[in-house]
């Protein structure tokens, strides 16, 4: 699908330049499609990290609670063919199956915390605007379309967008709103509690 790209545009209601769905200053919808406008700005597609029960027990406790049991059945496995006088090929077998797995599924446990930790003590914290949002095309929750939010922030290089998955169907922000991001490599965050994350 041609995407629309708009250079100049203003508020049918009160005249004011806009590039948004929203007009900022009389709040009148624009006609506007945030979904087929690009602004002719360049899109960056971030991955959140954000350390929720949801996201916790997905990414970190099931892959560590996996690493965690084919540790313990490698190492049993290895004590006892250590200690065993013959040669058992079964417990052989276990151990070089289960001691990859274990390391494998720690490393997938573990990522996520590291990645967080960047981001919050690392990230590079800029604001941007919320430009508006589109259906994520890849969750779909209750059978209707999570959101992505589409921010817009103002680099060295230029404007860009970043597109946020939200991962809920619901728009938390208002269009025009400002917020904090944090940006560390290809994650992002948006920072809600400035003591928390400063």
């Amino acid at each position: 699908m041609k995407r629309e790209v708009i250079k100049k545009m203003t508020c049918q209601n009160c005249g004011a330049p806009v590039t948004t769905e929203i007009c900022p200053y009389c709040n009148a919808k624009t006609g506007i499609n945030t979904t087929d406008v690009d602004l002719e700005y360049p899109t960056i597609d971030y991955e959140e990290i954000k350390l929720d029960f949801d996201y916790i027990f997905l990414h970190v406790f099931w892959p560590l609670g996996v690493a965690l049991f084919h540790g313990l059945v490698a190492i049993v496995s290895g004590v006892s063919l250590f200690n065993s006088e013959t040669q058992n090929i079964v417990i052989l077998l276990i151990f070089v199956i289960c001691a990859p797995i274990a390391t494998v599924a720690f490393g997938i446990g573990i990522k996520p915390i590291i990645k967080y930790f960047n981001i919050k003590y690392r990230g590079k914290f800029i604001e941007a605007t919320v430009y508006g949002y589109m259906n994520d095309k890849r969750l779909t929750i209750n059978d209707k379309p999570a959101q992505i939010a589409k921010l817009l922030i103002n680099t060295n290089e230029g404007y860009k967008f970043v597109l946020y998955r939200l991962k809920d169907i619901t728009k938390p922000y208002k269009i025009n709103d400002k917020v904090k991001l944090s940006i560390y490599e290809n994650n992002v965050l948006i920072l809600k509690n400035k003591k928390e994350y400063f």
